[in-house]
């Protein structure tokens, strides 16, 4: 029916995990568009309502998206993976308000203050810890998350094989998004053991973490 912009008008608290132990409240602000294809007549009188309706709100809806139903222990402010999480879970609020739509976050982003306390506990995190050559001990939102630069001057001792994203081409690629347009990677057709699961860094692993980066099992 109709498209339009939405930002939220003041910084959305959310509570981020920084390691499985220790989470910390911070301030985001974010940028979206909404594609809205069929709404309550007996709700709205008018498209201009809706929008209306919506932009009023969206502070509230991202408080409750981000905080009553996204998964628990799940980073939130990990650049496109977070933004890809975010826009289904409102479109799900949305049709509870009567509103049937397809959301696309463009930008989720920390507060500068917020930001910077993030890097402060990483690099805290990372001091008080026995980092073992080879491995990342953190989240993966603190390599690639919007604004977030600090990163333990360590190599990992796996670099899985880059593959070529099918949408726009780009080689380089080594996790299982592409670095460029974000496309997932093709399903890997090899068949996994029992208790076996992919990585995001591309190595097949097994138990809780992996043997290769350290990261969680999502």
């Amino acid at each position: 029916m109709f498209e339009f912009k939405f930002g939220t008008t003041k910084p959305v608290k959310l509570i981020e995990p920084i390691t499985e132990d220790i989470e910390e409240e911070v301030l985001c602000r974010s940028i979206g568009i909404v594609k809205v294809k069929e709404y309550s007549k007996s709700l709205y009188n008018s498209d201009e309502e809706v929008k209306q309706y919506i932009k009023s709100n969206i502070c509230e809806m991202f408080d409750r998206c981000l905080n009553d139903r996204w998964p628990k222990g799940v980073s939130k402010i990990r650049g496109l993976a977070a933004c890809k999480k975010l826009g289904p879970i409102l479109d799900e609020l949305f049709e509870e308000m009567g509103i049937v739509s397809e959301t696309q976050i463009v930008n989720l982003t920390l507060t500068p203050e917020s930001e910077m306390r993030i890097k402060e506990l990483q690099k805290l995190y990372i001091e008080s810890v026995n980092v073992r050559p080879g491995w990342d001990h953190i989240n993966d939102h603190m390599l690639d998350g919007p604004g977030m630069m600090y990163k333990p001057n360590v190599e990992p001792k796996f670099y899985p094989e880059a593959w070529k994203c099918p949408k726009c081409g780009d080689r380089k690629n080594h996790g299982n998004f592409c670095q460029s347009c974000g496309t997932k990677r093709p399903e890997d057709k090899a068949e996994l053991a029992p208790g076996e699961w992919i990585c995001v860094c591309g190595a097949k692993t097994s138990g809780k973490f992996c043997w290769n980066c350290g990261r969680a099992k999502e």
